[in-house]
C-alpha cells in the first residue's frame, strides 16, 4: 500500500477526533505494521531533512492529538454546553499520565521479619 496524502489526511482526521492511531489506521484500511513503518520512515526523513509524505504524517499526529486534546479541554470549560463530566472521564482514560486519577498509599507500619502463625 502506497502512502498519499489523501490517507494522511484520513488518518490525522480520525486521530484529532479522538481515534487512537491504531483506530484512524484501520479505519482508512492501513496495517499496523505498515503504519509504524511509514512513521519511521518519516522520522529518518525528518532527521535527514527530506521532505516526504511518511515525513509529513510523522510530524502531523502529535499535532492531531494536541489538537484532540484542546477539543475535551476546550469542552470542561464550557462545562455549560454540555456534560463536562464526558470529557473529563475521556481525558482521564486516553491521558492517563496527565489527567488520571492519582492514589496516595496510606503510610503503612514498619514491617519486621517476625512471623505470626494464626489459628
Amino acid at each position: 500500500m502506497k502512502l498519499n496524502q489523501r490517507r494522511i489526511d484520513e488518518v490525522i482526521q480520525g486521530i484529532s477526533d479522538g481515534l487512537t492511531k491504531e483506530a484512524a489506521c484501520q479505519l482508512v484500511g492501513i496495517s499496523r505494521a505498515t503504519f509504524y513503518n511509514w512513521l519511521s520512515q518519516g522520522e529518518d526523513d525528518a532527521a535527514a531533512g527530506r521532505r516526504t509524505l511518511k515525513r509529513q504524517l510523522f510530524e502531523r499526529i502529535p499535532v492531531a492529538e494536541i489538537e484532540c486534546e484542546k477539543w475535551h479541554l476546550s469542552n470542561i470549560r464550557k462545562g455549560a454546553e454540555r456534560d463536562w463530566r464526558a470529557s473529563g472521564w475521556y481525558l482521564e482514560r486516553t491521558r492517563h499520565e496527565r489527567y488520571g486519577r492519582r492514589f496516595v498509599q496510606p503510610e503503612q507500619e514498619e514491617s519486621s521479619d517476625e512471623l505470626r502463625v494464626i489459628g
